[in-house]
This record gives C-alpha cells, sequence and structure tokens, in this order.
C-alpha cells in the first residue's frame, strides 16, 4: 500500500488540535511527554506501557529528546488520521461482511473488499496480511486477528 498523504488542516481543526494538545500537556509546559500520553490514555480507560508511550512520542519527536511541542504534534496527526479513517472504513466494511455476526468473513470477500476500495496492495503482502489472520487453512477471517493484523499494516506505511 502507497503510503497516505498526510493532511492540511483548517484553522478550525487546527484549534481542536490545540485544544487537544493543550489537555494532554497537563502541566502546561508547552510539550507533551510519554507520561501525558499515558496520563491520557488512563482517562479513557487504556492502560500504556511506559515503552510503549516512549516509542510513540519518539515517532513524532524530531530532536528524539522525548518532547513534542505543537507543530511537530500538528504534523504527526496529520498521518496518523489518515490511518485512523482507513481502519475505521475497513473495520465497518469487515462487520458489513459479517453478516451472521459470527467474528469471521470469507477471505475470497476480504480480498474484493480490499480491492475495490482501491487499495494499492500487491497480492503477495495481502496474502502475507491475511495468513496473519487467517492461520488456518478453512478460508476465514476472524475480526480480532484482521484488526491487530491491520494495526501492524498501519504503523508500517
Amino acid at each position: 500500500m502507497a503510503a497516505l498523504a498526510p493532511l492540511a488542516f483548517s484553522a478550525e481543526e487546527e484549534a481542536k488540535l490545540r485544544a487537544l494538545f493543550d489537555h494532554i500537556d497537563t502541566e502546561h509546559k508547552g510539550y507533551i511527554t510519554h507520561d501525558n500520553l499515558r496520563h491520557l490514555c488512563s482517562e479513557l480507560g487504556h492502560e500504556m506501557k511506559a515503552e510503549k508511550a516512549e516509542e510513540l512520542i519518539l515517532r513524532c519527536d524530531p530532536d528524539k529528546v522525548g518532547k513534542i511541542h505543537f507543530e511537530p504534534f500538528v504534523k504527526c496527526m496529520s498521518t496518523a488520521i489518515p490511518k485512523l479513517i482507513v481502519a475505521i472504513i475497513l473495520i465497518g466494511a469487515f462487520k458489513k461482511l459479517d453478516k451472521g455476526e459470527t467474528g469471521y468473513i470469507e477471505r475470497a470477500a476480504l480480498e474484493k473488499l480490499v480491492y475495490d476500495a482501491g487499495a494499492k496492495i500487491e497480492k503477495a503482502r495481502l496474502d502475507e496480511l491475511i495468513a496473519k489472520a487467517n492461520p488456518l487453512p478453512d478460508g476465514r477471517i476472524e475480526f480480532k486477528l484482521f484488526v491487530a493484523g491491520l494495526a501492524a499494516h498501519l504503523r508500517s506505511v
């Protein structure tokens, strides 16, 4: 899959990002640290390990000192949000294809979904991703494994 194009934000959207940044920056220091990120996750009911939070912060930190100021935060969001949109669309499509609400869809249905959506992914890479979501050769894709494989793939693009 080709890398997703970063978003350009309107002034209104950037103001919302500023409000989010300020909410995460609980100490009002003008930057976000891994501790701030862990606090946000806890606030949302999800515990995040320190190592994972540090990794995420460093991805967006151009100076690699463990602090994200507002401009790099916006840049990071401009690349993260398109990935989230793709994930939401694909998860929604999976749920729609799972008419019996079994938690599974057929491999052929997933392949058709990917190509109908216009995804630019080589067949070998798609086969690799499907194999991770379908460790048994029964032709069915489990939702939980699909989501895990999708998350891993989106981290790589």
